[in-house]
């Protein structure tokens, strides 16, 4: 996959091109029903297919946390067979952009004539581009329905809100895959690995985290899974892995998230605690049928 790392620069390109817009925080099914329409008309017109996304958030707040941190989206984008990525940072200049300077940069710049873009699609300086300005401007379009799960629309929006509330089965069932965290593994306390429950610990500074409890969980280390259980608070994640027993440090791990066991609780001493560690451990065994 081509990266370009402006809309401002002109490029000697040799075909039409055809594109998508957007940010794709999440990378849920709504989003891959509109680059898989984008890859089916290129290969179908013989265009060139672009996807547009940003560096950073296009809100007030670019230090906002997110489902997926920009390597990931860019990794998502091309597993789909996406050839050219245009990555852009959300700059004063690049925001103060009117909906037909930014169309007009694509064609220009890129030959970009053709658009698939969602439903609620907006684009140019206070998101005030919209299907009119592609009419307006000859460019050719499709538009996307947004998908619906449960009679429910999926949305990033949505799919956050389930996350702080520890609905990660239902978030799942929206992005098609399981919402994840990685991070290089680091020492923590050893409070676990003294009651018989030795732990991973990662930290993630640039997504959002789950509501804080215990979940039943799987854990990829080196491309190797294995089933785990992990307890999270708003600053540290803790995975108990089953089958593992080597802990070192300083290397990165992925646990996906599969379903809550319970909030987090306080107890009145260590005993306490290990008998509720020992009763998740049995909810996950019989989670996982071992």
């Amino acid at each position: 996959m081509k990266v370009y790392n402006t809309i401002f620069e002109r490029h000697d390109i040799k075909k039409e091109g055809i594109i998508s817009i957007g940010f794709f925080e999440s990378f849920h099914l709504g989003h891959q029903k509109i680059l898989n329409e984008l890859l089916r008309i290129s290969k179908e017109e013989k265009f060139e297919n672009y996807v547009l996304t940003y560096k950073n958030l296009p809100c007030k707040n670019p230090d906002k946390k997110t489902v997926l941190d920009l390597n990931t989206r860019i990794e998502f984008i091309k597993s789909l067979g996406i050839k050219n990525l245009i990555l852009c940072d959300y700059t004063p200049e690049f925001s103060s952009l009117l909906p037909d300077q930014f169309i007009n940069l694509l064609k220009i710049n890129f030959d970009i004539d053709d658009f698939v873009i969602g439903k609620d699609f907006n684009f140019g300086k206070d998101k005030a581009g919209n299907v009119n300005n592609l009419i307006k401007s000859n460019s050719n379009y499709s538009i996307i329905e947004p998908l619906y799960i449960d009679n429910e629309k999926v949305s990033t929006s949505l799919i956050k809100e389930l996350i702080f509330a520890g609905e990660v089965e239902k978030a799942n069932k929206f992005m098609g895959r399981n919402f994840f965290i990685e991070g290089i593994v680091n020492k923590g306390q050893q409070i676990g690995r003294t009651i018989g429950f030795p732990t991973m610990n990662i930290h993630n500074n640039d997504v959002i985290f789950p509501k804080a409890g215990t979940y039943i969980s799987k854990t990829n280390i080196k491309e190797k899974e294995y089933f785990s259980m992990t307890y999270v608070d708003d600053k540290v994640v803790e995975t108990n892995l089953f089958g593992y027993n080597e802990f070192h440090y300083n290397f990165k791990i992925k646990v996906d998230f599969l379903k809550k066991i319970r909030d987090n609780a306080t107890f009145e001493n260590i005993q306490e605690l290990k008998k509720q560690i020992e009763r998740d451990l049995q909810t996950t065994k019989q989670y996982f049928g071992i």
